[in-house]
């Protein structure tokens, strides 16, 4: 079930892949993929893969490289399958915020325990 769902999820992402190619080159640019990612469906077909694609330039640095202008659909397909379900950078630092908040909480509670008075 579970190669299944792999072979699946990659073949829509190919097929997503695939419609940014219009000139039927093989590859798609940077462009392409940041103007396709303005378009609500197309953020959300990707979103219910596990793949957030809302930072459309960010997400495509990390496909092709910092720099890159274009990227093959095929290596965008083997990437984009790998980074299925890994948070982004925005929920990292939420969860990095909340972590901290409960450190925060968890000192003040020893601070207040160590202050307090002992019954004997």
């Amino acid at each position: 079930e579970r190669r299944r769902q792999h072979a699946n999820d990659k073949k829509e992402i190919s097929m997503l892949a695939e419609a940014l190619d219009h000139h039927r080159r093989g590859f798609f640019t940077r462009y392409e993929f940041t103007t396709a990612a303005k378009d609500e469906h197309f953020v959300s077909r990707f979103a219910v893969l596990g793949i957030d694609i809302r930072h459309a330039g960010q997400f495509f640095d990390t496909i092709a490289g910092i720099g890159a202008q274009h990227i093959q659909v095929k290596d965008f397909v083997e990437k984009a399958v790998r980074l299925q379900g890994i948070p982004n950078g925005l929920a990292l630092q939420h969860i990095s915020l909340q972590l901290l908040s409960l450190q925060n909480d968890f000192d003040d509670y020893r601070a207040l325990r160590l202050t307090a008075p002992h019954p004997n």
